[in-house]
C-alpha cells in the first residue's frame, strides 16, 4: 500500500495530526490496533492502482545498462534522494537492491519513462501537480 495512502488513513482516524510531516509521519508513536483498524477501511480504490515499489529482489550481480543509480535519478530530476525513497514507497517507481554496498537502484526502462514524463517545473502558470509535495516531498509534473 503507498505510504501516502497510509498517512491519510491514520491523519483520517486522528491517530497523527493533519498535515504531519511525511518525514515525521513514520516516527509518531500510533496505538497498533487502532491504525489495523484504520488501514483495514482503505479501499483498492484509494490507492489508485499502486502498491509499494520496495518489493525489491537483493540482486549480488547486476548489468549496469539494465539500471540506473537512485541518486542519478535524483540529480536528473532535480530532487533530494529522500523524495527518491517517496516515489518508491508510493509505488511510482520500482527498486532493486545490491547487497554489496547498500545502493537503492532503479529499473533503468522505468526511470526513463518517469523522466520523461514527469518534471518539478510546470509547463504553464496555473498547472497542477500530478504528484504532489504532500505525497512524497516534491510536486511534479506532468510534461
Amino acid at each position: 500500500m503507498p505510504f501516502s495512502v497510509v498517512r491519510q488513513s491514520l491523519e483520517k482516524a486522528g491517530l497523527i495530526p493533519e498535515g504531519t510531516e511525511r518525514w515525521r509521519a513514520g516516527t509518531v508513536p500510533v496505538d497498533k490496533d487502532l491504525a489495523a483498524a484504520a488501514l483495514c477501511s482503505v479501499s483498492q480504490s484509494d490507492c489508485g492502482g499502486r502498491i509499494s515499489g520496495w518489493k525489491y529482489r537483493a540482486i549480488p550481480y547486476y548489468h549496469d545498462l539494465n539500471v540506473m543509480d537512485a541518486m542519478e535519478l535524483a540529480e536528473k530530476l532535480d530532487v533530494s534522494l529522500p523524495v527518491i525513497s517517496a516515489l518508491i514507497s508510493d509505488g511510482y517507481l520500482s527498486a532493486l537492491e545490491v547487497l554489496r554496498g547498500r545502493k537503492i537502484l532503479v529499473s533503468k526502462v522505468d526511470a526513463e519513462n518517469f523522466v520523461s514524463r514527469h518534471s518539478t517545473h510546470p509547463r504553464h502558470e496555473g498547472d497542477l501537480p500530478v504528484i504532489t509535495e504532500y505525497e512524497v516531498g516534491a510536486n511534479f509534473y506532468l510534461l
